[in-house]
């Protein structure tokens, strides 16, 4: 198995320079895919190698936590493999997530799916971070009502009018992250009209 050495072999053969030698690491590993995701890993844990590679890896050998995210994001018609509809391009973002708990992702991933659907910005970065930091600061409210949150969101417009809002909000306020002016929209758009059961600040 060709575990370093790839991408020069590719840009060798493109060139047409395959006859060439070109420096790489080559490791039997007699057909066992989970021992070649895990050298794949061990290999490039130091390197700057993509999460979504790491991730496809850890799926490939079956890591438990990789794949309880993985099937989580699958009940809502999501997944982190490339190339197929629904894919999530922001895996560090739902690594974070469902480190602070599996609950704590399944909320975000069903607000953000109920809300927004999955085209277009929904499956960002920013909205992931967003609204997982609003829903830890106030699902245990005793006011907050994700029912009333996702029809409250769904009149509000898309994820993207939201992203944009964000950057307005960043730039004329305290708010010192994306996904913080994210959260603060989302509790400005929860409150609004609202004359009691406010969340608070």
């Amino acid at each position: 198995m060709l575990v370093d050495g790839q991408q020069r072999q590719s840009v060798a053969l493109a060139l047409g320079k395959g006859a060439e030698l070109v420096r790489c690491l080559v490791i039997e590993s007699f057909g066992d895919e989970k021992l070649e995701a895990l050298l794949f890993e061990k290999l490039n844990f130091q390197a700057n190698v993509k999460a979504s590679a790491i991730n496809k890896s850890e799926l490939s050998r079956g890591e438990k936590h990789t794949v309880a995210r993985e099937t989580i994001l699958r009940r809502f018609g999501l997944t982190t493999r490339t190339g197929e509809k629904g894919t999530v391009k922001s895996i560090v973002a739902i690594k974070t997530i469902y480190n602070k708990g599996a609950v704590l992702l399944t909320q975000t991933v069903r607000v953000i799916i109920n809300s927004f659907g999955m085209e277009g910005d929904s499956l960002q970065q920013n909205i992931f971070n967003g609204v997982s930091k609003f829903l830890e600061r106030y699902r245990d409210e005793k006011s907050f009502d994700e029912d009333q949150f996702v029809t409250r969101l769904r009149k509000y417009g898309s994820a993207a009018e939201l992203l944009h809002k964000a950057d307005a909000l960043l730039e004329v306020s305290m708010e010192h992250s994306k996904k913080a002016a994210v959260m603060s929209l989302l509790r400005q758009i929860y409150n609004k009209g609202r004359s009691k059961h406010k969340l608070p600040v």
